[in-house]
């Protein structure tokens, strides 16, 4: 993180008390400025519980990008990569990442 110039690393489920409302609730009022202002965002999107693994199986077949290389005069060895863009849809805004508000 040092090459990147970042100097802090924020963890919800570590900087945040797990048992405590107290600290939940504080720490969820300040959860949009932490997004906000963040450099870089990793999310277990398919996770609803801090429990559950963040990297889940799925159908690999349903991400296959079709290359393409034009033949339009004005693009000159240009490749463009076709894909579904309801993959996004289906993968991520309907993941129970984006039932935190914080999120939205």
């Amino acid at each position: 993180m040092v090459g990147f110039g970042i100097k802090f690393i924020w963890i919800d489920s570590l900087c945040i008390i797990q048992d405590s409302r107290d600290d939940w609730r504080a720490e969820a009022a300040t959860m949009c400025d932490v997004y906000r202002n963040s450099l870089l965002n990793i999310s277990a999107c398919a996770a609803a519980e801090n429990s559950e693994l963040s990297f889940q199986n799925r159908d690999t077949g349903t991400i296959r990008p079709m290359e393409i290389t034009p033949r339009w005069r004005s693009v000159d060895n240009e490749r463009f990569l076709v894909t579904n863009t309801d993959i996004w849809m289906q993968e991520v805004e309907e993941s129970p990442l984006y039932r935190r508000s914080w999120v939205l």
